[in-house]
């Protein structure tokens, strides 16, 4: 929101677009990346840093990914175009959550079978697939394997996100956006008597 905010002026100030886009791209793509790269020992507050760095960066390309749609777009075609992008940024966060529990879910399977061992490894696995809330009831060699599956699928995912950005940012480094221009105020004129 503070992004958001910051960048609505600041685009009113310099009327310039491409510079806050591709910064708001930018700051997506470190943000998957730090993720990616974020180990189990992390306290929360640098969990919370860590992603806050996508938060800004969302914050920042989103607004003006909307002006620069609206800088580009003939009058009578801003409300189709302003109704299409926002359809396409709903179905963007419905794949995207649908793609990241397809990777995460997949890839779970994947390292659990690599990482739990012992005699009750099958029971283990299902146990720990039905829910997260079961690992906690997990025996201790079996629990520490659980949490190392989960934290390599998760950063299997996140890896998956940071392609993703990498992909949206390049896209944006390429596009041509023009600087806004002042729109002149006309003076009302007072009404006749």
């Amino acid at each position: 929101m503070v992004a958001s905010f910051f960048v609505g002026n600041i685009i009113t100030y310099t009327r310039r677009l491409k510079i806050w886009l591709v910064l708001g791209f930018a700051c997506i793509l470190i943000g998957a990346i730090m993720l990616s790269i974020m180990r189990r020992d992390y306290s929360t507050w640098v969990f919370s840093q860590l992603i806050s760095i996508s938060m800004i960066g969302q914050g920042l390309a989103f607004p003006t990914s909307s002006m620069a749609l609206l800088a580009v777009s003939a009058t009578e075609d801003m409300a189709v175009a302003t109704s299409t992008q926002m359809l396409f940024r709903s179905l963007g966060s419905v794949m995207g959550v649908a793609v990241s529990s397809l990777v995460l879910q997949n890839a779970l399977l994947g390292f659990l079978d690599r990482y739990v061992t012992g005699v009750d490894r099958a029971m283990v696995i299902r146990e720990a697939r039905k829910s997260v809330e079961n690992i906690v009831k997990l025996a201790d060699p079996y629990r520490e394997q659980v949490i190392e599956s989960y934290a390599a699928a998760l950063r299997l995912t996140f890896w998956q996100g940071a392609a993703t950005s990498a992909i949206a940012f390049l896209l944006v480094f390429w596009i041509t956006l023009p600087r806004l221009t002042p729109t002149p105020i006309k003076p009302v004129a007072p009404p006749a008597d």
